[in-house]
């Protein structure tokens, strides 16, 4: 991690969903599914993510795409 002279957390919340054959869904999906996460992570006390975002199908099929990837970096001075 790199020195950035600011102390504080930094948190990235990124969705995936299982690839359909209709795909003009799948990005939605996958930012919704983001946004679900970083509301719940708020409700827990986390200030709030720097980025939410999807990114639309996984590579892994079936239930390990569907899926929110959730970063927690501490920075320190």
């Amino acid at each position: 991690m790199k020195k950035t002279g600011k102390a504080g957390v930094r948190s990235v919340v990124v969705g995936f969903v299982q690839g359909t054959t209709v795909t003009s869904n799948d990005e939605a999906l996958s930012a919704e599914r983001a946004r679900a996460v970083a509301s719940y992570l708020r409700s827990l006390g986390l200030k709030g993510a720097d980025t939410v975002c999807g990114n639309g199908v996984a590579e892994q099929p079936g239930a390990k795409a569907r899926r929110v990837g959730v970063t927690v970096e501490y920075r320190t001075k």
